[in-house]
């Protein structure tokens, strides 16, 4: 679907996927029947950040309000995905931030898959909210990490 292409063609369909389903269950239901998850799963290894980042809004918009979806993203280990992602854009306040408010979204109200992720990952999880929190040069990045401190 959007894998295999230019990557400024791959964000901006990212970007028309998440502005779509974004609090629109019968558009996320759409698009997780014809299979956009997968596509979008894969550009979260993209090369690109600006692809990821994109990736990671279509996730995001992707996974608030679906149970089908909520349930594929616990079941390829999201929590471990996201956790990753921050390990590798670290210096990336606009992705650092958009997994920590996937992560505080998760662990508000997780699934017994997600729980089990958040533990098991939890000590990675502390190690970036205390770099982050003690680093952030971006106020909205150190309040994300502060927020989901919290949960």
């Amino acid at each position: 679907m959007i894998a295999g292409g230019a990557p400024g063609l791959q964000w901006r369909a990212c970007e028309v996927i998440a502005t779509c389903a974004q609090n629109n269950p019968s558009v996320q239901e759409s698009f997780f029947r014809d299979g956009v998850m997968p596509s979008i799963w894969g550009l979260l290894s993209s090369d690109d950040a600006t692809c990821r980042l994109k990736a990671l809004l279509a996730v995001s918009c992707m996974l608030r309000g679906s149970a089908e979806v909520r349930g594929w993203w616990s079941a390829q280990d999201g929590v471990g995905k996201v956790v990753d992602l921050v390990a590798h854009d670290k210096e990336n306040n606009r992705i650092v931030r958009k997994c920590l408010q996937i992560l505080n979204y998760v662990a508000d109200d997780p699934t017994a898959q997600d729980r089990e992720q958040l533990v098991a990952h939890g000590p990675e999880i502390e190690e970036i909210l205390v770099r982050t929190v003690s680093t952030a040069e971006d106020h909205d990045v150190e309040m994300a990490a502060i927020e989901l401190g919290k949960s």
